[in-house]
């Protein structure tokens, strides 16, 4: 009964990441996990993550992975993983299955051992056989040391990893990291070293640093990160943090230097959280790169919630204007759910972006400038049924050549009514219908989506389900592109 899960999402423009992570394509890469306790031996659990990279492909990974206790020092686990890679550009797609079998052992109560086989199932043509074996150790030295290494052999080369981490008392921490690997399908070898630091200074003052040392056939690079995490009162929580980098990129050498500054204030009817980035490639590459995220939550009473947010990026190329990009996005909602009567709740939400993509991103949308309201609803007759609906309108102008030609205007109204039916125990149905008119070539596309969903605690729940239609309810969305499975997570207050 001992169930968790979890959620991610990150977005990164192109261009814009840490040093050791920049691929100069836009990443927008979520999923979720879950897992759990069936009884005293045995453990499952699931994964799902996904990778898009500038629209143009698309990386998705399932697993299922099961652990069987056979003794007090004894584990085997088998898993099975499924890989799909899109490329969305040229219509192609790749699927692999891999199969894993894992047996750990614990020595003592300070040494574990471990030993992989991981096996290839199932292989479109073109990719390559992934079979692979693995052997690693985890020993804790003491009460603060912990020592760790694995190594890695396979068809598509081998690996190493020895870590350290050392808490030297209860307010510092030190750690490092050496990763070194040969991938035989593009002949390319690479090594990284990663040396950190982490002292609590007071009970309001914390500050850490990190050094990074790359090396491969494609790149090679140092970096340096310092910041820190401040606390000046209650429900008050500040940071700042330093990056400076230097890259041997195809290009050339790039100096990249970034900064970081963050606020938030929590408080019983206010929570706010900001931050503000700035970014500066100098060198072979020259760009600027500033933008901002906030957020604002206002709580008027139990009943009535106002939220806002808004998020700005604007991109200076130095060298060549054509990859310049800028991006604003607004928005403004009101929830309302009344304490006394629980059954009913009501959002109502505008939004307002305006998206002029890079050179290097074009293929991952249109220039657009809109203004999208909504509202929508959810009303629990009894214990088992409950019905909601959507309508939406989106008033804008797009334009097809980027940053150039005329913008033209698009209307887009969208209607959804939806039913849930509770099955049994955690476990609900959803079926909704759902249309969307778009008024300048008098189109419509309607259908169906289904789903199932598992409540996991009274605040959190995960759906899977598959949409039959090819459009989303986020109107901002262009791209119709949107049949197929889905994962839905769900938490409430």
């Amino acid at each position: 009964n001992d169930w968790t899960a979890a959620t991610w999402w990150r977005q990164s423009e192109a261009g814009f990441s840490a040093a050791r992570r920049d691929t100069g394509t836009e990443l927008t890469e979520y999923g979720a996990e879950v897992s759990g306790e069936l009884n005293d031996r045995l453990r499952l659990s699931a994964r799902l993550a996904v990778v898009e990279r500038a629209g143009q492909t698309e990386d998705q990974r399932i697993a299922v992975q099961g652990d069987y206790r056979l003794s007090e020092k004894g584990t085997l686990s088998a898993e099975i993983r499924r890989h799909q890679d899109d490329n969305i550009a040229a219509g192609t797609s790749l699927e692999n299955t891999l199969a894993a079998l894992r047996y750990s052992y614990r020595l003592t109560s300070e040494l574990e051992v471990y030993g992989t086989g991981q096996f290839t199932l199932d292989s479109d043509i073109g990719v390559d056989n992934n079979d692979l074996g693995s052997l690693g150790a985890r020993w804790r030295a003491s009460d603060r040391t912990t020592l760790a290494a694995e190594y890695s052999n396979g068809h598509r080369g081998e690996g190493a990893t020895v870590s350290l981490d050392r808490r030297l008392n209860n307010d510092h921490r030190v750690y490092g990291t050496y990763t070194m690997s040969t991938d035989r399908t593009h002949g390319g070898d690479s090594s990284q070293i990663a040396l950190g630091h982490r002292s609590r200074l007071s009970n309001q003052l914390s500050v850490f640093n990190e050094r990074q040392f790359i090396q491969g056939d494609d790149e090679a690079g140092v970096s340096h990160a310092f910041g820190l995490d401040f606390a000046p009162r209650p429900g008050w929580s500040l940071g700042l943090s330093l990056q400076h980098g230097e890259l041997e990129a195809l290009s050339g050498l790039v100096e990249r230097d970034a900064a970081t500054l963050t606020g938030a204030y929590r408080g019983e009817r206010l929570r706010w959280q900001s931050k503000i980035e700035y970014r500066d490639d100098d060198g072979s590459e020259r760009r600027e790169q500033r933008l901002t995220s906030n957020r604002f939550n206002w709580r008027f009473n139990e009943d009535l919630r106002l939220l806002a947010r808004f998020n700005y990026s604007d991109t200076d190329d130095l060298v060549d204007p054509a990859f310049n990009a800028h991006f604003v996005e607004g928005g403004l909602g009101l929830a309302y759910r009344p304490v006394e009567n629980d059954r009913l709740n009501l959002l109502a939400k505008y939004t307002y972006l305006y998206d002029l993509p890079s050179l290097g991103q074009v293929n991952a949308g249109t220039d657009q400038k809109s203004n999208v309201y909504s509202v929508e609803g959810i009303y629990r007759v009894s214990p088992r049924w409950e019905f909601g609906g959507k309508l939406a309108r989106r008033n804008g102008e797009l334009r097809i050549d980027r940053d150039d030609g005329q913008w033209y205007e698009s209307t887009v109204n969208f209607q959804s009514v939806r039913a849930r039916y509770h099955l049994i125990s955690r476990w609900d149905g959803v079926l909704e219908y759902r249309r969307l008119d778009v008024k300048e070539n008098d189109s419509v596309r309607d259908g169906l989506l289904a789903q199932i969903d598992r409540h996991f605690s009274d605040h959190f729940k995960i759906g899977v389900g598959y949409n039959f239609t090819d459009f989303s309810d986020d109107l901002t969305d262009l791209d119709y592109d949107h049949e197929g499975w889905f994962l839905n997570l769900v938490g409430k207050y």
